[in-house]
This record gives C-alpha cells, structure tokens and sequence, in this order.
C-alpha cells in the first residue's frame, strides 16, 4: 500500500469549546491507555491525528504561504474519521481583504493541544455515540465559510480533487443554525440514521471574554478576526485501533521505541476490522493496496489473534466475491 508505507516512514512528526463539548467530553468511557497524537507539516499544510478508544480522526489544516498558487490553495479545514470514510470540509476566504490575505491555524489550548476528543452518549441502547475532535481555530483576519462538504470521503474527493463537483443531494441536506453566540451545520446521510455535526463558537479566554464573533446569513458563516472552537463529531460505528504494539511484531518491538512516530502513524492506520490506504483521502479498505504493503511491511508486522496481518488477510477474505471470486479493490461507505 503506496499510501500507508509512504505515511509510515515519514519523519518528522511530533506529538502533538464550548461548555457543552466539555461536557460530552467528560461522559465519555475512560481509555486505559494515554490518547496517541501525532502532527506532520508539509506546508502548506498541517496534519494532526487524534486517536483513542473512542474515536479517531484526523484534521488538516491549509493556509496559504506567500508563494502559494492562490488559483489551487486557499484557506481550508478538513476534518476526516476512519469509520465511514467520513469527512467534513470547510472553505475558508477573507471577508474584506485580498485573496492571500487570510491565514488560519490550529492553536493549543485548554480544547485541545491542538486536537482533543469529543463525546456525547447516545439517546437510547440501539444508537451509537456521537464522537469526533475539537480545538481551536484561529483567524488572523474577518473570514467567511461560504462552502462546507459534508459527507464520505469521496464526495470530498469529487470536490478538491475532481472538477468541482459538488452534489446536490448532499448539499441541500446540510441544516444552518445559530444560537448562543455559535453556528450549527448537520447532516443526515443517506442512511437516514447516522448524523455529521458541525459547530462554531467563540473561544472564550481566562477572562471569559469572547475573542470574537460567529454570524450566520443564510448558508455562509462570518467571523471576525480572533480564536474559536470547533467541533466535528458523527455517530457512526468506530473501529478498533490497533496499538502501535499490537501492529509490530516481537523482533520489531523496538521501532516503537526508535521510531515512535511512524509505529503512530502505521497504528493510526491499522485496525483490527482492516487497514486503511492513507490519510485523508483513503481512509478505508483498498484490496491491492493492502495486500502489496503487507508483502512489503511482512518483517515487522505482528502475526496471530488481533495481529495487523490477520486484519489483512481478513479484510481481503471478508470482501471476496462470493459468485465468481473476484477481490474487492476499494470499499465505497460512508
């Protein structure tokens, strides 16, 4: 798998709201192990992953460097899960400024340093949890959100990487609300069971002043320059991740030490349910993909019960053709 062995070697990476988010986050299942976090620069964009035993996703972040093709580049927020091969994506422009002009970042806070988790329980036994991740946006300038993508991967996909396709049935599906000081965006997807949430809300300072304002004019969100969280959550069935670990195997168990940031980075990408083609635009199953970084990857992956190879070859074996045979190549969820 080009994608996952490419990810896997990179270097360079280190480990990296409202009342209410705090609160979802604070009814969540306690983990038994430490959140695995890790960021990646490669301007002009910034990668943050968050993972622990409820949820985990990762956001990029795209601002514009002064020799950015402003044609291509511009301010943008993705926020993508593995489970569903889901995603939310947010164009970002100066409000009243020149195109370049506006630079958006994530910043540490008390939120998250700079991504933490978000949980809410769900209404009754036979629905799943709401989880994703929040933290803290900041704007050096006005900006307005005039284009938000809610929905798989690949729809996200047909939009960044495709000729601008945006579909309409996914588009006039996304509901605008504001109140209490921040802005509301959510889908149902075509399941007409599992939801994407997406809010706003000024980030409030020790002093507990706002550090600016959120408004909402039809479909297109205005903020004034200053600091603000955001929270992007769905309640789509999780996968297991695999523990950097649990994904090596006794002989290679050192890496973990040696290299810990790429065991994260393959860890963020093997599950026990299968192993994913690449973050963010594979996040799930690709069939040649994963059996070719398997052959490759074969000295130091784990075998056995819960091993990242029995995740492999189950996933190929679970999507096999049952009529004539043939192997699935990419799975299309979410």
């Amino acid at each position: 798998m080009r994608n996952l062995i490419q990810f896997s070697l990179w270097g360079a990476l280190g480990v990296a709201a409202t009342s209410d988010a705090h609160l979802r986050t604070r009814a969540a299942p306690k983990c038994a192990n430490a959140p695995s976090t890790l960021s990646l620069t490669d301007l002009p964009y910034h990668n943050y992953f968050y993972s622990d035993c409820n949820v985990a996703a990762q956001a990029v972040v795209t601002s514009p460097q002064p020799d950015s093709d402003l044609s291509i580049i511009g301010p943008r927020l993705i926020v993508a899960w593995p489970a569903g091969d889901s995603g939310a994506c947010m164009f970002f422009e100066p409000q009243s400024s020149a195109n370049g002009t506006l630079a958006i970042e994530l910043v540490n806070s008390t939120v998250g340093t700079p991504l933490g988790p978000v949980y809410s329980a769900p209404k009754s036994p036979s629905k799943n949890p709401s989880v994703g991740v929040q933290g803290v946006l900041r704007f050096n300038t006005t900006a307005t959100l005039n284009l938000s993508i809610l929905g798989s991967i690949r729809t996200i996909r047909d939009f960044v990487e495709g000729p601008s396709l945006l579909h309409p049935e996914f588009q006039d599906a996304i509901k605008y609300t504001s109140g209490d000081g921040g802005v509301s965006l959510q889908r149902i997807w075509l399941d007409n069971v599992t939801t994407t949430h997406l809010n706003f809300m000024p980030f409030k300072d020790s002093s507990e002043k706002n550090n600016g304002q959120v408004k909402l004019s039809d479909r297109t969100i205005s903020f004034d320059a200053g600091d603000y969280v955001f929270s992007a959550d769905i309640d789509y069935p999780q996968l297991t991740a695999l523990k950097p670990s649990s994904v090596l195997n006794e002989a290679s168990a050192n890496l973990t030490a040696e290299k810990p940031a790429q065991a994260a980075a393959l860890s963020f990408l093997s599950y026990s349910e299968k192993v994913l083609a690449g973050a963010w635009r594979f996040l799930t199953y690709f069939g040649r993909d994963s059996m070719i970084a398997a052959l490759l990857l074969e000295p130091v992956l784990s075998y056995g019960e819960g091993s990242a190879m029995e995740a492999v070859i189950g996933a190929v074996l679970e999507r096999v053709n049952r009529t004539d045979g043939t192997v699935c190549h990419e799975e299309t969820i979410g």
